[in-house]
């Protein structure tokens, strides 16, 4: 008959047996928290390239349809005058801001063939986070529906022919009558710039988490140009974005500095596309 052996632990192994394991696990649970984190991140940044990617197309096809006439003549677009449009960029830092007049084919708000944008960055009011100028808008103005702040007239009117007081509408005088482009200019800016970001008809969200918007004007050599405010032979898109509005809001919380500088350096991503636009929109003088 065979004898049986029986084994037992001493409390010690036990207890060694226990802390080794315990070690093994955290060590287990550390990788496969690392992993997820990674895999999270990496899901963030492969979003904000989509996104990016998307947005820039949507500008690039906007910014190919500017163009401009020798008006003001019989049919020809009312805002046009001296062979130039209303096309300026206001330069800050970041935070540009493009008006153009496009008649790309896309339906934007119902407007008409004529159609005054603007590209700004904007706060969300209801990002929980709280962060501010993260968000990229699409302004529309059109030539059809729109009503201007003032409640005064539709805008296809605003534009009547830039000639004499004789051709403007009954009743315009004085402040209510557009006599030369410069007026023009700023009824489309205050307009564009003062649309509600709730109505989303006309003050549209393009993309989120947007930390920076830059504008280069480019001559037919290819090199940045002075002129702000005539259509260029090109556009240089810079657009900055951070992962989540978390991120953002602890960058804008910070104090200015190396540190601030390093946050930002290591989670934005810029952007650049470049956008050529067609003979229609280059004019020299």
């Amino acid at each position: 008959m065979k004898k049986r052996y029986k084994f037992n632990f001493t409390l010690a192994e036990i207890l060694v047996a226990m802390a080794v394991f315990s070690v093994l696990l955290v060590i287990i649970m550390q990788f496969f928290s690392g992993a997820r984190t990674l895999w999270t991140a990496n899901e963030k940044r492969a979003a904000m390239y989509t996104d990016a990617s998307v947005a820039l197309d949507l500008m690039a096809n906007l910014l190919q349809g500017t163009y401009c006439t020798t008006g003001p003549v019989a049919g020809s677009t009312p805002v046009q005058m001296e062979n130039k449009t209303v096309f300026e960029l206001v330069s800050n830092s970041g935070k540009d801001k493009l008006y153009f007049v496009t008649n790309s084919p896309m339906e934007l708000a119902g407007g008409g063939a004529v159609r005054y944008l603007s590209f700004q960055r904007g706060t969300d009011p209801s990002a929980v986070s709280g962060a501010a100028d993260n968000v990229l808008y699409l302004r529309i103005f059109n030539d059809k529906n729109y009503l201007l702040p003032n409640g005064q007239p539709l805008l296809a009117n605003c534009f009547y022919e830039f000639v004499t007081p004789d051709s403007w509408p009954a009743g315009w005088s004085g402040h209510n009558a557009l006599s030369t482009l410069a007026d023009a200019r700023k009824v489309v800016k205050d307009a564009l710039d003062n649309i509600p970001v709730a109505n989303q008809d006309y003050c549209k969200p393009v993309l989120r988490n947007v930390t920076g918007l830059s504008f280069k004007l480019l001559g037919g050599d290819g090199k940045e140009t002075a002129d702000k405010t005539t259509p260029p032979a090109g556009i240089e898109i810079s657009l900055s974005l951070m992962p989540d509005e978390t991120l953002i809001k602890t960058w804008q919380d910070m104090a200015g500095g190396t540190e601030k500088d390093d946050f930002k350096l290591k989670n934005e991503v810029v952007f650049h596309r470049t956008v050529w636009l067609t003979d229609r929109a280059y004019v020299r003088n």
